[in-house]
């Protein structure tokens, strides 16, 4: 009797197994039908562990890399990387931070701005282009103001302007007559 009452309870407890079993499969299907972060992020809720556990966190991940390119601001993909820093997005997600940080420095137009940028991402793809608006800016001080000094000034820091060095000699040519 006692064998038989085992038995009846090891039944059960394989029924019970596999209509949770049945239970993940069928949450997982609506899960993939509505491809939606509620979607998954409910699924792994109800069902951690699961065999599909590993799949549903890979598409909760691309959910939420889609997501902060869809914003396309600087705090969506931060946001992103806070939450998934080790994401096979992530290194496409700090150079779309870098370009965003870029456009705002080109929008200001302004030396201490492309500075700033400078310093946060020195080995950037866009130093260059950084460092060359730099230039122009300083280049079109020293023009504003058409002084000796101040292409002077300027060719101290950037020495190799052709431009610049045959506007100091016009105007140092001007000045000897």
């Amino acid at each position: 009797m006692i064998k038989l009452l085992k038995i009846a309870i090891w039944f059960m407890m394989f029924v019970i197994l596999l209509s949770l079993i049945g239970c993940a499969s069928m949450a997982w299907e609506r899960a993939q039908k509505a491809n939606n972060i509620y979607a998954y992020e409910n699924f792994l809720r109800q069902y951690p562990g699961s065999e599909f556990d590993g799949e549903a966190k890979r598409k909760l991940e691309k959910l939420y890399f889609d997501k902060a390119k869809s914003k396309g601001t600087i705090s969506a993909y931060e946001k992103f990387l806070e939450q998934y820093p080790g994401s096979k997005f992530s290194a496409t997600a700090r150079q779309e931070i870098e370009r965003l940080h870029y456009g705002k420095a080109k929008s200001k137009g302004t030396i201490s701005a492309y500075e700033k940028f400078l310093e946060q991402y020195p080995g950037s793809e866009f130093s260059a282009n950084a460092r060359k608006e730099i230039e122009r800016l300083y280049f079109d001080k020293a023009k504003s103001i058409g002084t000796i000094y101040a292409y002077e000034d300027f060719l101290k820091r950037y020495p190799l302007n052709e431009e610049a060095k045959q506007r100091l000699e016009t105007l140092n040519q001007n000045c000897k007559k």
